[in-house]
């Protein structure tokens, strides 16, 4: 910490009720933007040696750990919020709770709004950060009124016209003890205590400026979707899990904590084919970024056939485990499981009307082909070791050290951590090398639908029939069922359709009934 840079007073108290389906799974603060949690963008838009105080409420934990995590180097001083909502709750009262550690000229910053200017580093003023908002909905915002640069008046969430530049939850409080003083006023404004009680306190003291700069609010749930689709081709994530990559190191979020404890557990087992995780919360995982490409990147035949034996000495170890107890694992996990997820798209669109053909070609009803499939054959695994979620985007390969690395492994499979079905491990790395995951992420593919018919197209690479070709040999040489594993590679479609952003859900949705069809036939 250097006691020359003014510290940094972070907001991620309040509840994020606006967040949609992440309120009660993250703190907003820690919503990736760029595989990068919104907290890290702000800490990184400051100088090291920068000291930060963080008010702490909702999902405090989470933002204990991950920060932790992600910037061990820095200082931080916590601050629990003791009032998250209800009558005089709100940012005012939440950044009054750190008075006691801003007793000097300091910047604030709240957790959903990123701003870039050529002024931020200039403290000579009280300042702060504007943006034009549509007049539309001035309502949400505080704004501000302005003479020049100089800020002449507040409408805090009120109408306002296009004259008005909205507050971006941006600045730099030089007059500090006036500034204090008059956020002590206690007025409220719909029913919260808000910061431009204390803004006003400036205008009337020692004079406030605009910072107009490019902003980017990720505050309500429809605009950090929008963000997050402005910068990637297809959103590839889960509501429930996240990935980050931030000083050199991956670090990975779970909802269930449940994840955690069994991805961490099954590394245990087998720690030359997974990274050496260095830290570990209730959440959160993590381990340093590993060198090398993605087997999509980075992939050849021969080297696909070295992969291949590679897997089968270090990955595919037997298990004994009783058959009746592998079928009764099997069966969860095939059937129970593939019910549940059915159930799932089917409460994502209650309306929706179901392919009959896919590209071209005659479809069966998910619910007739369950009917006539033999379950009882999916039930007989091969019980070894696996990895849960073998796709090309999953394996590093270092071409220095010619090392692969597995990343974003299963954490377990019917409950069991230390076995799984190895028919499954083959259903899933076949079914990524039809589907290029790679390519769905740049989105480079195509859905359309017109009544009852669909059609996905979708971009692959040209050494895939290859690979296709390479790896049934295989299956074949080791004596496995050809016909199980394509089997499987339709109920996996389907099992994934619920968990992805349309329209890839519904493109793995007719694809797992064309491929289950084609079976029967």
């Amino acid at each position: 910490m250097s006691i020359n840079l003014p510290p940094v007073c972070i907001l991620t108290a309040g509840k994020g009720t606006r967040m949609g389906p992440f309120a009660n799974i993250i703190n907003k603060a820690l919503l990736p933007l760029a595989h990068k949690a919104m907290i890290s963008h702000i800490i990184e838009g400051f100088p090291t040696g920068t000291e930060f105080i963080v008010a702490l409420g909702h999902q405090s934990q989470q933002v204990r750990d991950y920060l932790a995590m992600a910037h061990p180097d820095v200082s931080f001083v916590y601050v629990e919020v003791d009032l998250l909502e209800g009558p005089g709750s709100g940012p005012g009262y939440s950044l009054g709770c750190c008075k006691k550690h801003c007793q000097r000229p300091f910047y604030f910053v709240a957790c959903d709004t990123l701003f870039t200017s050529h002024q931020l580093d200039t403290h000579d003023d009280n300042w702060i950060g504007v943006a034009a908002v549509d007049p539309n909905v001035s309502d949400q915002y505080c704004n501000i009124a302005l003479d020049g640069d100089r800020v002449v008046g507040i409408r805090d969430k009120q109408k306002s016209d296009s004259s008005y530049r909205a507050f971006v939850g941006h600045m730099f409080i030089r007059d500090y003890e006036n500034f204090w003083q008059a956020l002590e006023s206690n007025v409220s404004i719909q029913s919260e205590l808000q910061i431009s009680n204390g803004l006003k306190g400036l205008i009337n003291g020692q004079g406030l400026k605009a910072c107009l700069g490019q902003w980017t609010d990720v505050g309500t749930f429809e605009k950090f979707r929008q963000a997050v689709e402005e910068r990637t081709d297809y959103d590839f994530s889960k509501t429930n899990e996240f990935l980050y990559f931030v000083n050199h190191r991956v670090i990975k979020f779970f909802a269930d904590a449940k994840i955690i404890k069994g991805r961490v557990e099954k590394v245990g087992f087998r720690p030359s084919v997974f990274p050496e995780i260095h830290s570990v919360a209730e959440q959160f995982y993590g381990y340093d970024l590993i060198p090398g490409e993605t087997l999509y990147a980075r992939n050849n035949p021969e080297l696909f056939k070295s992969f291949l034996a590679w897997l089968s000495k270090e990955l595919w170890k037997p298990v004994a485990v009783d058959p009746e107890k592998m079928k009764k694992m099997c069966r969860s996990f095939y059937h129970t499981k593939t019910m549940e997820r059915l159930a799932a798209f089917e409460k994502k669109y209650p309306g929706y009307v179901y392919p009959k053909t896919v590209n071209g070609e005659k479809i069966l009803p998910v619910r007739e082909i369950f009917e006539r499939l033999d379950w009882d054959s999916l039930f007989v695994g091969a019980p070894v070791f696996i990895h849960g979620d073998l796709q090309f985007d999953n394996v590093i390969y270092d071409k220095s050290k010619e090392r692969f690395v597995l990343l974003d492994w299963r954490q377990d499979f019917s409950g069991e951590v230390a076995v799984g079905d190895l028919y499954y491990d083959l259903s899933k790395m076949m079914g990524g090398i039809i589907l290029n995951y790679d390519y769905i992420k740049a989105n480079l593919f195509q859905v359309e639908e017109n009544g009852t018919d669909m059609i996905v197209d979708f971009a692959r690479r040209y050494n895939c029939l290859n690979y296709e070709k390479i790896f049934e040999d295989f299956i074949i040489a080791q004596k496995l069922d050809l016909s199980k594993v394509r089997l499987l590679i339709g109920l996996i479609y389907l099992n994934m359709s619920p968990l992805h952003h349309p329209p890839f859900d519904r493109a793995l949705y007719g694809l797992g009934s064309l491929f289950l069809t084609r079976m029967l036939r």
